[in-house]
């Protein structure tokens, strides 16, 4: 299993940034991530954590249900992800793990080797 760190910015309101909400659900939409396809697969049944800087614990995250693919012509490299995420709250208050240099987003791919990361749900396209 496969984990994700990600930088995530806020918005004017001090809230992170690209977030929807299906609160009856359980579950969040993080989007517009810089992910190729492949990654985000792999990441499917996996983790995702939210910092709003690297050296910050997480503030969001759970695991990813699913993810979708999108165009944002507004960025530099247009190809996007959308992760669907069933919150958890074990995922707030991780430390950043993986890559951690000055421009990195992201922590690229990292095992999944806290405690609370085994035993994840189905991905979406196995519930039913």
């Amino acid at each position: 299993m496969l984990a994700v760190h990600l930088l995530c910015g806020r918005d004017n309101q001090g809230n992170l940034k690209n977030l929807t909400f299906d609160d009856a659900a359980g579950e969040f939409r993080s989007g517009k991530w810089y992910i190729s396809e492949k990654n985000a697969e792999l990441l499917v049944g996996g983790w995702i954590y939210l910092h709003p800087t690297k050296s910050s614990p997480s503030e969001l995250g759970g695991v990813i249900l699913g993810f979708e693919p999108i165009t944002d012509e507004s960025a530099k490299r247009s190809n996007r992800i959308v992760f669907i995420v069933r919150e958890q709250p074990e995922a707030r208050g991780c430390q950043w793990r993986g890559k951690a240099h000055g421009p990195a987003h992201s922590s690229g791919l990292v095992g999944a080797d806290f405690p609370h990361e085994t035993g994840s749900e189905k991905p979406i396209k196995e519930r039913g």
